[in-house]
């Protein structure tokens, strides 16, 4: 795979159970290059791939955060799509357990061949894309099994040019440099420490799905770059249904807060709220940089530090 050079989060469903006008269920994503990581596939999620161009046979790999079927509807119509489309990449699909039943029925119908990991225990950590994108899930209190993920890309370690030259190192030795830490040319031993001129923090985007505020999250979440987090009602509001396990606005940008987020998306909102104007007004004073999630936009988080983002919106006439 070629250099990350930034990650784009895609943002397309932002509603809850209740897709209606602006408010889809959820479905967004991560593009890594030409690597698409999905976050949940509600109803419609394949008119996702349509507007953002993303491809019938883009390397996919499917994180679904728990199995209400608002953040899974749109899963199996995906696959089918793909499969009319001609599809031939294999699909990777993970979630909590029970979500391998909801795939393997329709597996006949498919023309690529679909794999299926359930996440047995309460947390953990695996890698992806080549041990690029390390992958942390964390139970989640909202229903059973529900997960939150938090996705982390390597660092960059850039060396300082003029170091390398003086010691004619060739590329190769730079790579292995690089990759081991130690290169030997002429009997000459060269420690990585001594050439490196920068690290760049690896890209850290937290991902809460439905949940409560939940502060084992939040410790793994620390100081991410983008925190996607749900934020169903107001605080107000939520006091009038406090059985609902989800969490306010006021209480996802406290916890962004903690964890040091540099960028917070909330999404998952109500569809009582029409507008984001009462929810805008709300987390003016709570935190600095918030952006309300909606169908089309795009943020941009480039690989530099300090850090760098970039929002913009794609054209949604007739979507």
């Amino acid at each position: 795979m070629s250099e990350i050079s930034m990650i784009r989060i895609l943002l397309w469903g932002a509603g809850g159970s209740v897709a209606q006008g602006r408010l889809e269920q959820p479905c967004n994503a991560l593009q890594l290059n030409e690597k698409i990581i999905l976050l949940d596939a509600g109803e419609h999620c394949q008119k996702m791939f349509e507007v953002f161009r993303l491809g019938s046979n883009s390397p996919l790999y499917i994180f679904i955060s728990h199995l209400h079927s608002d953040h899974y509807n749109g899963l199996n119509p995906l696959l089918e799509s793909f499969s009319l489309l001609g599809r031939r990449r294999p699909v990777y699909i993970y979630g909590p357990f029970g979500l391998r039943r909801i795939v393997m029925h329709n597996l006949e119908k498919l023309n690529f061949p679909v794999h299926v990991t359930e996440f047995l225990s309460e947390e953990g950590t695996f890698h992806l894309i080549e041990n690029i994108l390390s992958i942390r899930y964390v139970s989640a209190p909202h229903s059973l099994n529900a997960l939150s993920y938090i996705f982390e890309t390597k660092e960059k370690i850039r060396l300082d040019e003029e170091k390398l030259n003086t010691a004619k190192l060739s590329p190769i030795q730079r790579k292995k440099l690089t990759q081991d830490g130690l290169v030997i040319k002429d009997g000459i031993p060269y420690e990585l420490k001594d050439f490196v001129k920068q690290v760049v923090p690896g890209i850290k985007v937290a991902y809460s799905g439905d949940t409560l505020p939940n502060f084992r999250f939040a410790a793994k979440a620390l100081d991410s770059d983008v925190l996607i987090h749900e934020a169903t009602l107001l605080k107000s509001d939520w006091y009038e249904k406090p059985y609902m396990a989800h969490t306010s606005l006021e209480d996802a940008l406290n916890l962004a807060r903690k964890i040091r987020a540099k960028l917070v998306v909330l999404t998952h909102f109500s569809s009582r709220y029409r507008d984001n104007d009462k929810l805008e007004i709300a987390a003016r004073t709570l935190f600095p940089r918030v952006i309300f999630a909606e169908k089309g936009l795009i943020i941009n988080i480039l690989f530099k530090y300090p850090r760098i983002f970039h929002v913009e919106r794609i054209s949604l006439l007739n979507n």
